[in-house]
């Protein structure tokens, strides 16, 4: 009896540490894809790829040392990466929790400089609000948090930045306003929400960098 005992209790001390387990990695894991801008099904399945790995590559090794058979080695590599890839998740999370708080980085990135590095307002407010980022923010319903921390700049400084970023690429290539936006939206795909805000802001963000092109070539903007 004391023998049965002790082991009812082991194992359910050991289902009771793997479950907490799984919940927090789910919830690192989860979070860690939503602050890299992905959403819906996608950000809630992803997390379930490295759990599932896990879970098929121990079940095999279980079977086979169950069997008397040696463990196939696709087994093991599998066990072995898909441990890395949950240990790495979970650092990787812990590592900038000042810096990732809502995902969306236009207002993680102001709240960061104006909290931690205490910069002059122009220059978080100009963070918060670069390239058309309050639609965003209403796509990912956190415009109204947006505008109460951060109020607007200045439009000319605004279309200046503005202008800057829609007109080179990630790498640095110069861009004109149109290809800049074909490689946001390819880059995005077309169901994502940086896609959708993209699309609503097209034409302000075209007008805008052929009005400051104007300018800085002599002519008189429209």
């Amino acid at each position: 009896m004391t023998d049965r005992l002790i082991r009812i209790t082991t194992a359910l001390a050991v289902v009771a540490v793997a479950t907490v387990a799984a919940v927090i990695s789910y919830r690192h894991a989860y979070e860690l894809v939503h602050s890299h801008g992905e959403t819906g099904p996608t950000a809630r399945l992803v997390p379930f790829t490295v759990d599932g790995l896990i879970w098929a590559a121990s079940m095999v090794i279980l079977d086979a040392s169950r069997r008397k058979h040696p463990a196939p080695p696709l087994a093991k590599w599998s066990l072995a990466v898909g441990i890395v890839a949950t240990v790495g998740a979970n650092v990787a999370h812990g590592t900038t929790p000042d810096l990732v708080d809502t995902g969306f980085h236009p207002l993680d990135g102001a709240r960061y400089l104006r909290d931690t590095h205490l910069v002059d307002n122009h220059l978080f407010r100009l963070v918060a609000h670069h390239s058309c980022a309050l639609v965003e923010a209403r796509e990912r319903g956190v415009d109204r948090t947006l505008t109460a921390e951060f109020s607007a700049i200045a439009p000319q400084l605004s279309d200046s930045l503005l202008f800057c970023a829609m007109t080179t690429s990630p790498d640095g290539t110069q861009l004109t306003a149109k290809e800049r936006l074909k490689e946001i939206l390819d880059r995005y795909g077309t169901g994502h929400l940086v896609s959708r805000a993209i699309r609503i802001s097209s034409t302000h963000i075209i007008n805008t960098v052929e009005q400051i092109e104007e300018t800085l070539h002599g002519k008189s903007p429209r």
